[in-house]
């Protein structure tokens, strides 16, 4: 998002914070499966990051991700842990998701709303931001996320200028139109996510899915447990030694 899923100059980090960043999440209410919790680290250091997600699911156990992303190479490393190789993605080689309709054909409207609540969240005052997604046929929201966003944090500024420069990409995108689906409206609301000002230090999403007499709500909750300013290793954001490329 400016942000989840978040203008950069890009500078060294000796005049900005190397930040890291601990968060979980959980996904609940999938019709016969149990909640699936997910831990994530992210470690920022100027254009360069590391994203380290441990799933805890009851069907395929436990697994663990490392991606790597690089903005001066233009990239994205996926590291495979177990078998010591990665494959490596270029962003010019991501597609972009297609849309079938343009989103004002499909009857979606996305609200922003600021409630005017405030909440604590690691010692810092965040303002409640619900952003929801309607269609002119139904009252119920396709999607809907509470935000609880902040701006006044030690290393917002880093978090935020590197999120931009990713999205400023173009291709890079936590949804695509067929997760749900509805051709368009998630993309609608991923792009008002991103120009929400603040990060989310805690968010729930609900996503409805089916008719009226036979719905399930899907709920994905998020809250950033662990906040720091700290120098990181160059070596953090580089290929392990001994690791081999997938071709």
């Amino acid at each position: 998002m400016k942000k989840l899923l978040l203008a950069i100059a890009c500078v060294c980090s000796v005049q900005h914070a190397d930040v890291v960043y601990k968060m979980l999440a959980t996904t609940s209410g999938l019709p016969g499966m149990d909640d699936v919790s997910t831990v994530i680290e992210v470690s920022i250091k100027g254009d360069r990051s590391r994203d380290e997600m441990t799933i805890n699911d009851p069907l395929i156990g436990r697994k663990r991700f490392v991606h790597i992303t690089r903005l001066d190479k233009g990239l994205k490393w996926t590291l495979d842990t177990q078998r010591m190789r990665y494959s490596e993605t270029a962003f010019s080689g991501i597609p972009e998701p297609v849309q079938e309709e343009a989103v004002t054909d499909t009857g979606i409207h996305v609200l922003v709303e600021r409630s005017g609540k405030t909440k604590v969240v690691l010692d810092n005052t965040c303002e409640e931001v619900i952003i929801s997604v309607l269609s002119e046929t139904d009252t119920l929201p396709l999607v809907s996320q509470h935000m609880w966003v902040c701006r006044d944090f030690e290393g917002y500024a880093e978090i935020d200028s590197f999120f931009d420069r990713l999205v400023g990409l173009g291709n890079v995108a936590p949804f695509s139109p067929s997760m749900v689906g509805e051709a368009g409206y998630m993309q609608a609301f991923q792009d008002t996510v991103q120009n929400i000002d603040g990060f989310p230090l805690e968010a729930t999403m609900y996503m409805v899915f089916g008719s009226e007499d036979a719905q399930y709500v899907m709920e994905m909750h998020s809250i950033v447990t662990e906040l720091a300013t700290d120098a990181l290793d160059d070596n953090l954001f580089e290929i392990p030694a001994g690791y081999t490329l997938i071709e």
